[in-house]
Formats: C-alpha cells, structure tokens, sequence
C-alpha cells in the first residue's frame, strides 16, 4: 500500500486511535451495540451512543446536511454517565433535552473520561 498525504488525513488517525482507545467502538463482540438517540433532527442528523457493560461509552451526532443543524436529544441509554468532547476535552452534556448545536456536515463525539 502506498500512503500519501490526504486533506481528510488528520481526520482518520483521530477516528482510528479514538477506535482503539475506547472499547465501546471495538468490533462484533468486543464493542458495544451501537443504538439511536432520539432527536429532533431526524431529517439531517444521525445520532448514536454505544454503551458497553464497562461503561467505556461513546456518543456521536452527525450533521448529514449542507446548513447548520440544532438537535435536542431525547431519552436514550448511557445517558447517566459523564462525557468528554473527543477531540478538546470540554465536557459533553448528553442529556434529554440536551441542545447540540453541528456545523453544516458537522459532528461531535462525546466520550467517558479515561482513567
């Protein structure tokens, strides 16, 4: 394989070493069921948690559209839990009625902090 430099290079080592780092994003049996969070944006954002029995959760929300995008969440697992932005560290509030404001074709991952 040959490697070369790519604009949206940056992009995928943060993905693939946020994947490592946290075992709710493992594959098949070793990762967590990936499930939907309920917004109200359903015609442009793609939101998801995935939550496994240790607790290591990761929420995303994904701004599938070309205009900024305001959700509020609704009522969905792991939402007991503590969470971090994935790429600044800023704290993620992931509750119902949680209000995320995404970029046009912009997302946000909240994760739990790691120890």
């Amino acid at each position: 394989m040959v490697w070369r430099e790519d604009p949206q290079g940056e992009l995928y080592r943060r993905l693939f070493a946020l994947k490592k780092q946290h075992p709710a994003l493992w594959n098949a049996a070793w990762g967590a069921r990936m499930v939907r969070v309920p917004h109200d944006g359903e015609d442009r954002v793609i939101s998801f948690v995935r939550v496994p029995e240790s607790g290591d959760a990761v929420v995303a929300a994904f701004n599938l559209s070309d205009a900024p995008a305001s959700v509020t969440l609704g009522v969905a697992p792991g939402q007991d839990l503590a969470y971090v932005d994935a790429t600044d560290g800023s704290t993620v509030e992931y509750a119902e009625g949680s209000v995320w404001q995404l970029p046009a074709w912009g997302y946000r991952v909240g994760v739990t902090p790691q120890e």
